[in-house]
């Protein structure tokens, strides 16, 4: 249009008359402000960004299954086991809890993704990789079957540096630590049979006695192994939660039963009267060799209502690759 104007005024002869030279005067001033205008107006319109939506669907405003996760009630958050936070000396740790109508529940941290992992009757053991020494802020999300994120649950865990050997275990393995393990009563609250035996002192199983005499312990090792030694370890918070009388078995039956002084099924290796709150490291004199370990202990007075707190249960092979103490990483059924 300006090209156009500039013929206009100025002809190929380049005569101009006085009337063109008015016009001039007029229409240069509004080219300057129409042309600026009148080129935005010949731009092409940049392309919009696509939206995302928490990683269900790549663009918000067209996918369908984004449509169908913002119609749908968002799934609660997922509600973690207060074991699983406690400040622990492991890399690896096992985040454990409930997610109620979940299909996955999968965690980040920052940048980082850990899972997803299955729901299995409503709950989820998710492995996570820790940065030792800090704190470990986790967000955990719940996912649905069509692929929908609910609500995130933020947790922090604090890792504690790597756990050292006690100078009792070196140069053996713990053929307890991960194995199969069975209480006589259920564990009370959150706690868990499987942090009797997961190598790490640091967790522990609440055990009540309530109208019950004794509880026994069993750990099934799975083959025959060369025991040499032992330790048992409680959580004996203020100098409470821990067995003053206690005995100690080994067995190398198939089935061996309850462990008990008259079940000939099982060896005793020891018998306690005085136990204390502290750690106690076992010698195994001589080694024997066993399938079983069993743990009874004894409530020793009338009333029926002793609580324990039995944080660890170690029994170290001989013989067999050398293994660790305390537990580096935790591991999902």
């Amino acid at each position: 249009m300006r090209e156009g104007l500039q013929r206009h005024l100025f002809p190929p002869t380049g005569r101009r008359t006085p009337a063109r030279l008015r016009m001039l005067g007029v229409l240069t001033p509004l080219l300057s402000v129409l042309a600026p205008l009148l080129g935005a107006g010949c731009q092409a319109e940049a392309p919009r960004t696509a939206s995302f939506d928490r990683g269900v669907g790549r663009d918000a405003g067209v996918d369908a299954q984004a449509l169908a996760c913002a119609s749908q009630r968002p799934l609660a958050a997922p509600v973690v086991d207060g074991l699983s936070v406690q400040p622990t000396t492991v890399v690896r740790k096992a985040i454990r809890g409930l997610a109620t109508g979940a299909a996955q529940v999968l965690a980040e941290r920052g940048d980082q993704r850990f899972g997803p992992v299955n729901v299995i009757n409503g709950r989820f053991c998710l492995p996570v990789d820790l940065l030792t020494n800090t704190q470990n802020q986790l967000r955990l999300l719940a996912r649905s079957a069509q692929g929908c994120l609910g609500l995130p649950s933020l947790v922090t865990v604090l890792q504690q540096g790597v756990a050292q050997l006690p100078p009792t275990t070196t140069g053996r393995r713990n053929a307890a630590m991960g194995m199969p393990t069975e209480t006589s009563v259920a564990p009370s609250g959150l706690t868990q049979r499987a942090q009797i035996t997961d190598g790490e002192e640091g967790t522990s199983v609440e055990l009540g006695s309530l109208g019950v005499a004794d509880i026994w312990v069993t750990v099934n090792l799975g083959t025959p192994q060369r025991i040499g030694s032992a330790r048992l370890a409680w959580n004996a918070l203020g100098g409470q939660f821990f067995a003053t009388r206690y005995q100690l078995f080994l067995s190398n039956e198939a089935l061996p039963g309850a462990p008990a002084a008259t079940n000939p099924a099982w060896a005793m290796v020891v018998d306690e009267t005085r136990g204390t709150a502290q750690p106690r490291d076992i010698t195994v004199t001589p080694i024997r060799e066993a399938r079983w370990v069993g743990l009874l202990l004894i409530d020793d007075d009338a009333y029926l209502t002793d609580t324990y707190r039995l944080a660890e249960l170690a029994v170290y092979a001989e013989g067999g690759s050398t293994g660790v103490g305390p537990t580096l990483s935790e591991t999902c059924p």
